[in-house]
């Protein structure tokens, strides 16, 4: 501020009033340029900056795009690999259901083939529907008397 007090004292002094208007005018325009340049700058510091870190931003979730759409495609080779795991095990366990079911039949066969439980099974039975046709010849044999 010092030089354009300096500046325009000698403007005054050595050049026509008219002039000297201009320049003044001029040199008050300059510094107020000067200043807004300055105020410019740090703003253009501070836009930089923050392009700077928009183009970080957009790197970063440019990545994270990029993973979550390889994501995306493995989802159905995902889904048919825990399908296939799943039908694999269900195999197996129908496997194994039938393999004991064949082996109970096994047993089973073999227990009803034996003469003694044959003998003995029959021989209850027989028993059973004895008793029940005893029964029902008595009830009719009381039945026939009371009335």
């Amino acid at each position: 501020m010092g030089v354009s007090k300096e500046l325009q004292e000698v403007i005054s002094k050595n050049l026509p009033a008219a002039v000297g208007e201009v320049l003044q005018k001029r040199l008050a325009q300059a510094e107020n340029d000067v200043k807004r340049l300055a105020t410019l700058e740090a703003e253009l510091v501070h836009v930089r900056k923050l392009v700077e870190e928009r183009n970080n931003t957009n790197e970063s979730l440019n990545a994270i795009i990029s993973k979550h759409e390889s994501l995306d495609k493995r989802v159905p080779e995902i889904e048919t690999r825990e399908r296939n795991i799943k039908v694999y095990e269900l195999t197996k366990q129908l496997e194994a259901a039938e393999k004991v079911n064949t082996q109970i039949q096994s047993i089973v066969a073999t227990v009803f083939k034996n003469p003694a439980y044959q003998e003995s099974h029959f021989k209850t039975r027989n028993e059973i529907v004895n008793g029940y046709n005893q029964a029902l010849n008595e009830s009719e044999t009381v039945t026939k008397y009371t009335t």
